[in-house]
């Protein structure tokens, strides 16, 4: 998440620069370039933030009744079933 952290960072910095160069006269057209770049580096944070949450491991209980480990979009069943074997902070 750190590389995402960073590009939103540097995007907001673009923004107050070219809000910057706005107020005191300097090119609008630089500005709108700024503008722009800060746009490109919070679509790229978010890019990697997508991707990084698809990747993630998550377990989950679906309606079957059956366990399933999710990691990268793909369910692999696991070898417990029911709710009576999920992990105590789990169950309801």
């Amino acid at each position: 998440m750190r590389d995402a952290d960073y590009l939103i960072e540097k995007a907001e910095q673009c923004f107050q620069l070219a809000a910057f160069a706005r107020g005191h006269v300097l090119s609008l057209e630089i500005a709108k370039g700024i503008d722009d770049l800060g746009e490109q580096l919070m679509n790229k944070a978010v890019e990697i933030d997508t991707a990084r949450q698809r990747t993630e491991t998550a377990c989950a209980l679906l309606r079957d009744g059956d366990w399933y480990l999710i990691r990268g979009g793909r369910r692999t069943k696991l070898a417990i079933s029911g709710p009576a074997n999920a992990p105590s902070h789990l169950r309801k």
